[in-house]
């Protein structure tokens, strides 16, 4: 297992690999999406906890005011 999914960090990429970071970010999107399509849930609770984890994890909405 990498030092990343152990919850470690990565050291800065190397000059003129600047775009790993983007491919990084295109696969994990595309394993997210692939995560949800083949998930099956029991009730649309289970749907909407599991879409509400995934939005915090990507930043995008937070459970927490500002």
């Amino acid at each position: 297992m990498s030092d990343l999914h152990k919850g470690g960090t990565l050291k800065p990429p190397s000059p003129g690999l600047e775009h790993v970071d983007v491919i990084n970010e295109d696969l994990n999107e595309i394993t997210q999406q692939d995560r949800l399509s083949r998930a099956r849930f029991s009730s649309a609770s289970d749907v909407k906890t599991d879409v509400e984890n995934w939005l915090n994890g990507q930043g995008v909405i937070s459970t927490k005011p500002d």
